[in-house]
This record gives C-alpha cells, structure tokens and sequence, in this order.
C-alpha cells in the first residue's frame, strides 16, 4: 500500500491493484495485473511513487509491472525455489528478492531497456519501442497510441511540474 493504490498478490497467479484513495474500485473493480507469472504470487511491494509494482511468485521469478500502462516491463529468472519477498530501492534501480532456495539476489535493472529479450517481449506483446526526448532512454508504449502524442517517457512526465494529460486511446 502506498496511499492511494493497495496491491493484493494472489494464488491464482494475479495482482489486483485497489484504487483506494478514489474508491474507483467499487464501481469497476480493481485492476487485474495477469500474465506476469506461472505460479501463484506470494509477495508484491510499490516503488516510493507507485509507478512500480515488483512481485515474487512460486515460479521462481520475478516481475516488474509498470502501474500506469498496467503491463509486465520485465521478468527476472535466477532463483532455484519459490520467491518469498521482494523490495524495490528508491531510485528504481535495484531490485532485492529473496527466496525458498536461501538465496537473496540483488538485480541491477538500470539498464533493462537495452537487454535484446525485453525489446523482443515488448514487440510480442504489441507494445513500440521509442526513445524518450528529455532523457534519451527507451521506453515502451501500445502501439494503439501515436508516438507523436507521447513524446518522454513516465519518469520525465512524472518529474516534469506541469504533467500533459494525454486523450484516452481510441476504442473500436
């Protein structure tokens, strides 16, 4: 729980997010974050600002869901036993998971949009790939959205003091 979202980490292989700030969710529900794991989920925790979700499951993996596109950004293997607990640092760099298998593993994800199979998951997941015009990194957005009306990614939008609202995507 960060103050406005709790997440909820579930044996049906799901996170639900709760807007609890708004209440939204007694109207539509909560945000069901699915695909990211084989196993069910046994922990979860928000990074500092909420645009993170980090979540270990009994699959041995972890996941990195970004909260505000609700998509998986990036799976973590390595653990020989179920993931027991996870912490995110302040900067978003570094991800701590610990696990069944006594092993506690600290993963650098600085660099994750350079890795060649986080590029190949993002296009089969139908998501581009653009540069951002603040920071130069890239980043990911649908590919139902125009590149021309999201220029930076959510970390420059988030840092910049007058955020753009952008229009909701088109529907069919």
């Amino acid at each position: 729980m960060n103050g406005r979202f709790l997440c909820t980490a579930s044996w049906d292989k799901t996170l639900l997010l709760w807007d609890i700030k708004t209440g939204k969710f007694r109207s539509s529900g909560p945000v069901i974050l699915s695909n990211g794991h084989e196993g069910s989920v046994s922990s979860c925790v928000f990074s500092k600002d909420a645009s993170v979700v980090v979540s270990g499951a009994y699959d041995r993996t972890v996941s990195i869901w970004d909260t505000e596109g609700e998509c998986k950004k990036l799976t973590l293997k390595g653990h020989q036993d179920w993931v027991m607990d996870v912490a995110v640092s302040t900067d978003k760099n570094w991800i701590l998971s610990s696990s069944k298998d006594c092993t506690i593993r600290l993963w650098n994800i600085q660099k994750s949009d350079h890795i060649r199979a986080v590029i190949e998951t993002r296009r089969v997941m139908g998501l581009k790939i653009i540069q951002c015009e603040e920071c130069q990194k890239p980043f990911c957005i649908s590919q139902l959205i125009d590149a021309d009306v999201i220029t930076t990614c959510v970390f420059c939008r988030l840092a910049s003091p007058t955020r753009n609202i952008f229009p909701s995507p088109p529907f069919s």
